[in-house]
């Protein structure tokens, strides 16, 4: 699956209109950073059959937690 964000990569999350995986409330609106994908590369690499259908991206927020988002919520920054 192409990726549309790479790792360390500035992302704004959308405050509306995605419909996979939504970020937290308090996430919306806020800049964060593409983190490694460890999990997701790796069912990706495997072919397995978990693989996502649509691709989602673990992101670090300014207050270092870490959220799963799904892509169509992820605009760059």
């Amino acid at each position: 699956m192409d990726r549309k964000f790479s790792i360390s990569q500035q992302v704004r999350i959308k405050t509306a209109g995605g419909t996979y995986k939504e970020p937290p409330r308090d996430a919306k609106g806020s800049i964060g950073t593409i983190a490694p994908q460890n999990t997701a590369d790796w069912l990706e690499a495997a072919g397995s059959e978990y693989a996502e259908k649509f691709p989602s991206y673990y992101v670090e927020l300014a207050n270092e937690d870490v959220v799963l988002i799904g892509e169509d919520w992820l605009d760059p920054a």
